[in-house]
């Protein structure tokens, strides 16, 4: 298993430790402004210590996103260095793509709609694991969309001609990792090479390696927290083995949501102790995703 350098250690902890989240911006303005400068430059510090080249340099770019973050993060989903870099990979992807863009049409812009047409059909692309021109996805993705195969095929040749990317793959596959534990370090360049179906690949593999009676445990409770995640995310996850579909279609009949307690009473287990499998579980994906990369 690969492990982070002493200094990312260091700067992934005085970030996600940083008193700037018990505070707010308006209970002291004054500290607020000296904290939020210290999360900057630790910040900075840890990009540039990331096994990555895509960050190296960058100024302006953490500030605006670090500002950002800020704004929008609640601590009880995860690290905030998690969130960050998933916001920031999503930024230089967005970027990147932009310049592709620009370079390969000679400066003419692809509307959003048209973006987010393409972004439905690599999604289905992903659900249905096939190539994003097969026949398949052509027909799935017409019905979807509402518009003729031909239209589709026209969005797929603008997808190979303009670089148009999905950017929220990282997020997604960053968001999930939370859920099942906000509680680790994996080095960073592991969420930005690895994409939401990996992780599915990742869970369906360790939990094809748990014991039947850690499995009931890890099945539930997985599927209890994916049910947070948008709708296109849970459609991945729908036809894996560690997915509840029993639970899923009890919630999608009745809207009720169990809780943790809920289950393990249902399992006749103690909550500790479904805790600590689910928790064991975690510890064996973070792992396992660490001697991938």
């Amino acid at each position: 298993m690969k492990t982070a350098s002493p200094r990312l250690e260091n700067a992934i902890e005085l970030i996600d430790n940083s008193e700037i989240f018990e505070l707010s911006r308006e209970s002291n303005p004054s500290k607020y402004r000296i904290l939020e400068y210290e999360l900057i430059e630790n910040l900075y510090e840890y990009t540039q210590l990331l096994n990555s080249d895509r960050y190296q340099d960058m100024g302006l770019e953490i500030v605006e996103t670090a500002a950002d973050c800020l704004r929008s993060y609640d601590k009880n989903r995860g690290l905030f260095t998690h969130y960050f870099l998933a916001s920031l990979s999503r930024r230089v992807n967005k970027e990147q793509a932009i310049r592709n863009a620009i370079e390969t049409r000679g400066g003419i812009v692809v509307p959003k709609k048209v973006q987010k047409q393409i972004t439905d059909i690599q999604l289905i692309a992903g659900t249905l694991g096939r190539d994003i021109e097969d026949e398949a996805v052509i027909e799935t993705s017409a019905k979807y969309l509402d518009v003729s195969t031909a239209r589709v095929r026209k969005l797929t040749w603008l997808n190979a001609q303009c670089a148009v990317v999905h950017n929220s793959e990282t997020e997604d596959a960053v968001g999930v990792l939370n859920l099942i534990s906000d509680d680790f370090v994996l080095e960073d360049y592991v969420f930005e090479k690895t994409s939401l179906v990996e992780i599915f690949n990742a869970i369906e593999i360790c939990f094809g390696r748990c014991r039947r009676s850690q499995q009931e445990v890890v099945s539930q409770l997985l599927t209890l927290r994916l049910l947070s995640c948008p709708q296109d995310i849970i459609q991945l996850a729908l036809n894996r083995s560690f997915f509840d579909s029993t639970l899923y279609q009890n919630y999608i009949n009745t809207g009720h949501i169990p809780t943790a307690r809920d289950i393990s009473s249902k399992l006749n287990k103690d909550e500790a102790s479904t805790s600590r499998t689910f928790s064991t579980f975690g510890k064996k994906l973070k792992d396992y995703l660490s001697e991938l990369h």
